[in-house]
Order: structure tokens, then C-alpha cells, then sequence
């Protein structure tokens, strides 16, 4: 949940005047970044992001630093760099402030992103604060209905679920699928916090006694990803190699080779 398009053109740096800053141009880099995701090449796709953020620094493009930045933290999170996750995550979250954009939709983006990347690392005890700050920085701008809330709920459920606090976590989820469900195409996300949530039944229950639970949670994520008119485009190669190997843990075989062969189809048409 990048919530990448509001990041960028949500009028925040069109605010910022240009002065004799060198601006990188982040919209056409950002479309040959998903180019790169879009065929499967993920250190390609970093690559291109690292050059671009030298070209920013040394145009000294905040703005665009932060933009590219902002990608850069999911590129390596995807790529299971922690370390370096961490540090575009920090570094991002620095640039917004000495750009005075604490109170922005786009630095709430940051947020989201920086503390999903925390989790990703197992330092949910930091991310859940910055998943909570930018609840408090967008509720009063976006409806209760958008999709970054729903990605917002899914990501501290997570978080809530790492630390024990499993009530809590499992109404987060539900909130965040019914957000999605009620969004065009909402139903990939969807499949994704119900799978998150058979995780955390079984941790919660063990496998045994949330076996019920787990298969329930199975089957809605199968549904949702059936949906029809779905788009197959990388973002959906994307959630179905997400998905395939939680459906291969609980023995869901055909559906999680069904899945890979999808993702395998999508690369090969890029």
C-alpha cells in the first residue's frame, strides 16, 4: 500500500518554489521503475532508483530525493536488504521534515512506508507509532473509505498482531478488508490481510485449534483474488507471489502453482 500517486501530485511541492534548484524529472523516473517491477527485475529497478537519488543530491533536489527515497525503501524491503531499508526509511522521513512537510498527505505516505519497512525488519515496537502518527495526519484529510486507510489498518494490525495484542490486531484487519472491498480492484489487498490473518490465528490459536479460522481465511483470499475483471498487470504479479507461498504453507498446492504460473505469464509479457 504505497499510496504512491498521492505522494507525488498532491500539490505539496507545487507549493515549493523552484529557485535555481535542479529538479529530477521523478514522475517519468518513478514509470520506468514500475517497468522494472512490472517484469520481475528488482535490482534493476533499485539500481536505477540509487542513480536517480545521486542525481537528486547532487542537484540538490530535496524534493525529488524524497519521492525517490520513498521508493527506494520498498525496493529494498522487497529485496530483503533490512539494513538499507532502514536507512532510506530514515533518510526520507529526515528529508520531509527539513522540508516542513510534517502535516502532508505525502509525508503521511512516508510514514506508512517507513514503518512497514520497520516491521519487515521485526522492529514492529517502532513501526506501530509511525503507522499511528500518520493515522493522525490523514484521518482529517482523506475519507474514512480511501484505500490508504485500508492499507493504514492492515500494516498496524501487523504490528499489533507481533506484539500479542491479537483483539486489537483482528479488528484492524477486518476494518482494513472492509475498506478494500468497497475500493475498485480493492479485492487483491483484501486477499492479503485475510492471509495475514490466517497467520495470525495460528500463531494466536495454533494450527490445530485455528484450523477452522485458517481455512475460512483461505477461502476468502482465494475468492478475492478470482474476482473477475481483476486487471493481470505486475501489480497483480506482484500480490500473487506474495500469496502463492502462504497458500503452499497450508497445503493449498494447485492454488499456489495456479498463482506462480499467473506471475510467470505477467514477467514474461513485459
Amino acid at each position: 500500500y504505497l499510496g504512491r500517486k498521492t505522494m507525488i501530485y498532491d500539490g505539496f511541492f507545487d507549493r515549493e518554489p523552484a529557485g535555481k534548484i535542479n529538479r529530477v524529472p521523478v514522475s517519468r523516473i518513478i514509470e520506468k521503475f514500475d517497468r522494472y517491477e512490472g517484469k520481475g527485475d528488482a535490482e534493476g529497478g533499485a539500481r536505477h532508483l540509487e542513480y536517480w537519488i545521486r542525481e537528486a543530491n547532487d542537484a540538490r533536489d530535496k524534493q525529488g530525493e524524497f519521492s525517490l527515497n520513498n521508493e527506494l525503501m520498498g525496493a529494498y524491503r522487497k529485496l530483503g536488504r533490512g539494513d538499507k531499508a532502514v536507512s532510506a526509511a530514515q533518510r526520507t522521513l529526515q528529508l520531509g521534515r527539513e522540508l516542513g512537510m510534517e502535516d502532508s498527505e505525502a509525508y503521511a505516505t512516508a510514514l506508512i512506508n517507513a514503518g512497514t519497512v520497520y516491521k519487515a525488519a521485526s522492529r514492529s515496537e517502532e513501526a506501530l507509532p509511525l503507522f499511528e502518527k500518520a493515522a493522525e495526519i490523514i484521518k482529517p484529510k482523506i475519507p474514512p473509505t480511501h484505500a490508504k486507510m485500508g492499507g493504514l489498518y492492515n500494516n498496524m494490525a501487523l504490528c499489533l498482531a507481533d506484539l500479542g495484542q491479537y483483539a486489537r490486531a483482528e479488528e484492524a484487519f477486518y476494518k482494513a478488508i472492509d475498506i478494500m472491498l468497497n475500493n475498485k480492484y480493492g479485492e487483491l489487498e483484501a486477499a492479503i490481510s485475510m492471509l495475514n490473518l490466517a497467520s495470525m490465528y495460528e500463531k494466536q490459536y495454533g494450527l490445530e485449534r485455528a484450523a477452522e479460522k485458517i481455512e475460512n481465511c483461505l477461502a476468502s483470499a482465494e475468492k478475492y483474488l478470482k474476482t473477475p475483471g481483476i486487471p493481470k498487470n505486475g501489480y497483480y504479479a506482484f500480490v500473487c507471489d506474495k500469496c502463492a507461498p502462504v497458500f503452499d504453507y497450508y497445503g493449498w498446492f494447485a492454488l499456489a502453482d495456479d498463482l506462480k504460473r499467473e506471475v510467470k505469464e505477467i514477467h514474461e509479457r513485459y
